[in-house]
């Protein structure tokens, strides 16, 4: 019985082997169909410098900057509480 068990497993390891391997080639396969060679180059607009410069009136009409202030306090790194 044991004889017949490890030949079952035997056989058993060459099949997942053998799944394994075919399962390797397709993706092989769909790596190649799906690589492509050409490089798309994307050209970006140069920003303006006034789309770089921080505007005050958009960060004043921010009112909740802040207003968790009081419900999650900032954490203090000099203290170590065990």
């Amino acid at each position: 019985a044991t004889t017949l068990r490890t030949q079952w497993q035997t056989k058993q390891n060459y099949i997942w082997l053998a799944f394994g391997g075919v399962c390797l080639f397709g993706a092989l396969v769909f790596w190649a169909i799906t690589d492509q060679e050409t490089v798309v180059d994307v050209d970006k607009k140069a920003e303006s410098e006034v789309e770089l410069q921080i505007q005050p009136e958009k960060v004043a009409t921010t009112a909740h900057l802040g207003s968790f202030i009081d419900e999650v306090k900032p954490l203090d790194m000099t203290t170590r509480v065990v």
